[in-house]
Formats: C-alpha cells, structure tokens, sequence
C-alpha cells in the first residue's frame, strides 16, 4: 500500500499527525484515530511502528480480508508490543475476537491503555509468550527502550536484560481460551514462529487459516526461506516481500 494514501484512508486525523512530526504543534502522545471508532495512543518514538500498519498494511489484512471466510474472525496477535496489529485488525473486522499476547511490562501498560480506549471492541490481552511447550522461560530484551520491540527467546547480546514470563504451546492457549480454531495468527516474536509453528503436527496447523507474520534469519535452518518450504509442504500457499510473509492454509475447514 502507498503509504500516503494509507495515511488517508486509514488516520482519520492524519493533518494532526502530520503537524505533529514537522514539529507544528506540540502534542505527545498522538491519538491515533481510525476506522471502525478505533483510536490509539501513539508516542512520538512508536510513530514508525504504527506506520507499519495504519500505513502500509505491511501485514496484509486487506489481502487477507479478501477471502476470508468469516466476517467475525478470531485473531491471535503473537508479540503483540503496544496493540497497533490487533487495534488495526478492528478497522478492517470491527466484530473479529482479537487477542494479544505480549511479556514485556512497559509495553503490556501502553497495550492495556489501547485497549481500555476500544471498550466496545472484543479485544483481551495476555502477559506472557507463545512457544512450543507450556513452560516458565527467560527471554531478553533491551530495558532502556520506553517500549521494547525486540524481545527474544533465542537471545540478544550480553547486555539485555532477562525476564522470567509465562510460555504457552500454541495447543495449550487455544485450549485455555476454549478456541476451536484461528482464522488469523500473527506473528512477531524475534525468532519464536520457528518453535511456534515448526512443531505444529497436521492437525494443529488445520486450526489455522491465515498466518501472517515477520520471519528473523537465525540459522542455516531457521530463516524465512525454510519457514515458507514448511508452510509449502504442509499444503500452504505463501507470499513473501522481505521478512513479512503471508500464508494461507489451503485445507482449512
């Protein structure tokens, strides 16, 4: 999507945000304001996160919406960071189930705040991490930062800080949120959607329908060329401009 026109026709106050990044007025944090009656908190330092989906749909639900078959879908936001995905995910399915799931605190108070703003919507959150067993793990990730946007399991550098969180299988979460299957799971998790998905048996991944998702080239075998030849395999058909990747599940029932 351009990313003029998806200011556009996605922030309805877009001259506000545009006064406030050419330091016209002073304002922080931005209300975002988009379709649907959604709104969200916007500090100066997150603007280009917010971008990536008010913006330019770098997730793709327009293409996703498209053949969806369900006009109320059920979306797991993965790494959810301050809600932007699943505040986004409202404009275009106002009466979807959306959850997130996030570890870090500072982000997971911002997340709240966005969802406290969207009271009508059916939007709940969870502290905690998506992994391939339901376990206590420590992940990493940079303090300093107001708002974190990369913590991992798989590690950072020596210097992170580490954090004990609540790892849930992706079996287990749809379990404990009595989900029969998903029709959007997002994922960006700094190397977890290869724990996440690559342990899924065939049943599993029938639950799905849509993933949509940023892959991290960690290794020789978890890089996003081996992510799309598992999906390929399992009979998914998948789409890739640089680390973002779409696939849809071609059995889906």
């Amino acid at each position: 999507m351009n990313r003029v026109l998806g200011m556009i026709r996605n922030v309805r106050n877009f001259p506000t945000y545009l006064a406030i990044k050419w330091g016209l007025i002073k304002r922080e944090p931005f209300i975002l304001k988009g379709g649907n009656n959604v709104s969200v908190l916007v500090p100066k330092r997150m603007f280009h996160t917010v971008k990536e989906l008010f913006f330019t749909d770098d997730y793709q639900l327009d293409r996703i919406k498209e053949s969806l078959t369900t006009e109320a879908p059920t979306i797991i936001d993965v790494g959810a960071n301050v809600g932007y995905f699943s505040a986004f995910a409202f404009t275009r399915f106002p009466t979807a189930r959306v959850i997130s799931v996030e570890p870090i605190p500072k982000n997971l108070a911002l997340l709240k705040s966005n969802q406290e703003r969207n009271a009508d919507k059916n939007w709940d959150f969870v502290e905690g991490v998506m992994s391939n067993a339901t376990e206590n793990i420590v992940i990493t990730f940079d303090d300093t930062d107001d708002f974190s946007t990369s913590a991992s399991v798989v590690g950072l550098d020596d210097g992170s800080d580490k954090l004990t969180v609540k790892a849930f299988s992706f079996e287990d979460f749809l379990g404990n949120h009595g989900m029969e299957k998903v029709d959007i799971l997002k994922l960006d998790c700094e190397g977890s959607e290869y724990n996440i998905l690559c342990g899924l048996n065939g049943e599993m991944l029938q639950k799905i329908q849509f993933i949509t998702m940023e892959t991290h080239d960690l290794d020789n075998e978890r890089n996003t060329s081996t992510m799309i030849q598992f999906l390929e395999k399992n009979d998914w058909t998948v789409s890739a401009k640089r680390t973002k990747v779409l696939a849809r599940n071609n059995r889906f029932k």
